[in-house]
């Protein structure tokens, strides 16, 4: 479900990396809205109080939710999205519920519509959350779908990769970001080209252990080698927060 919705987001458009995130509101707008005039005819664009009786074709708006329908809080002064799409000639329904001010907070849920009193109401499962799309670049920045519980903090990644590790000794990559920044965690890859075998950074073993450390002042990630790994390609995953 992850790739059927990049693929109705975004399109190849501008290009296949682009993350979720506040800086392409936008273009997701514009393009749920091309598709939704492309496969489903008219479509609806207007406020409701109530996902639940949202079952038409369209795009809506909630800036209050007095019967907390949807799965997080809604901001009233930015109205949260609800996109729904039916199949044509089939009772059945999705929504996907995006906060406007948190777009990797998506959600989905199925289900059918039912008509009670003359009035169509949707039934169904219940929200499942949407991971966010991430798509890692080397030498790019992208933002992560993880908070930090306690200063709610968006964690964000940045990709270092290189064509030879050490021989027993040690390298110092610059993680080549301006701000000051806190680690988060490091993960990373060692490939042997020859045999295709992965080893993954940090990795413990003793006589061919590869660690790694950020030194926080000098914004340097240091990957040091206990045996030769001159032949061994790698990428290194910096997840960090920004300080304040």
């Amino acid at each position: 479900m992850s790739k059927q919705f990049e693929n109705l987001v975004f399109k190849n458009e501008p290009d296949e990396t682009t993350p979720l995130s506040a800086e392409n509101l936008n273009l997701i707008q514009s393009n749920i809205n091309n598709i939704l005039k492309n496969n489903f005819g008219g479509y609806d664009e207007k406020s409701i109080d109530n996902a639940n009786y949202a079952v038409n074709d369209g795009i809506y708006f909630l800036e209050e939710d007095p019967d907390n329908v949807l799965p997080f809080s809604v901001n009233p002064i930015e109205p949260s999205w609800l996109i729904v799409v039916s199949r044509q000639g089939q009772n059945d329904v999705f929504q996907l519920a995006i906060k406007t001010n948190d777009v990797t907070n998506i959600w989905i849920r199925f289900g059918i519509i039912l008509e009670i009193n003359n009035e169509k109401t949707f039934s169904g499962f219940d929200w499942t959350k949407l991971e966010s799309i991430l798509n890692i670049k080397t030498g790019y920045v992208r933002e992560t779908n993880i908070q930090i519980e306690d200063t709610g903090k968006k964690v964000y990644v940045k990709r270092i990769s290189g064509k030879t590790l050490p021989n027993a000794d040690v390298i110092a990559l610059n993680t080549g970001i301006s701000e000051n920044v806190s680690m988060y965690k490091i993960e990373g890859m060692a490939t042997n080209p020859e045999s295709n075998n992965q080893t993954p950074i940090p990795y413990v073993r003793p006589s061919s252990a590869i660690s790694v450390y950020y030194a926080k002042e000098e914004n340097v990630i240091y990957i040091r080698t206990e045996s030769d790994r001159s032949t061994n390609t790698y990428y290194i995953d910096f997840y960090f927060t920004y300080d304040d």
